[in-house]
């Protein structure tokens, strides 16, 4: 298998994240990617995201939302296979879809109701995140 090359530091943690205030919600986001046939084929993203409630009178924190994603990408950055969480059947229609505006305009065309979701800012933020994976 020819993979790309690795780098320690792309694997740890950029530290750890400021504390929740009470009464807050966060978001976080992570989208990795793996070339398991090699660095010239199609390679795999997977997304997560949630939002978590911090409540002020001290409760444990709530995951209020979430969602993730399974994406088989071309080299030139064509979704091939995507599943979603929670499952979208609408989702399909990116298929075949470049990354990039046309990817942007097609995901609001398909699934613009979910705007501001965990799950569509993950998908939103493929376009970037597949530009970026073979650089980092």
């Amino acid at each position: 298998m020819n993979a790309p090359q690795q780098f320690p530091v792309a694997r740890q943690s950029g530290g750890a994240a400021p504390l929740r205030r009470p009464g807050s919600v966060r978001r976080t986001t992570s989208i990795d990617s793996t070339w398991p046939d090699g660095a010239t084929e199609p390679w795999v993203m997977t997304g997560t995201a949630r939002d978590i409630l911090t409540p002020a009178d001290g409760e444990p924190a709530v995951v209020v939302g979430a969602g993730s994603y399974r994406l088989r990408v071309s080299p030139r950055r064509e979704i091939l296979e995507l599943e979603t969480s929670p499952a979208d059947p609408r989702a399909a229609e990116l298929v075949g879809v470049r990354a990039g505006g046309e990817s942007r305009r097609r995901l609001f065309a398909t699934i613009g109701d979910l705007v501001g979701t965990p799950l569509y800012q993950i998908l939103d933020d493929f376009a970037g995140a597949s530009l970026v994976s073979r650089w980092i």
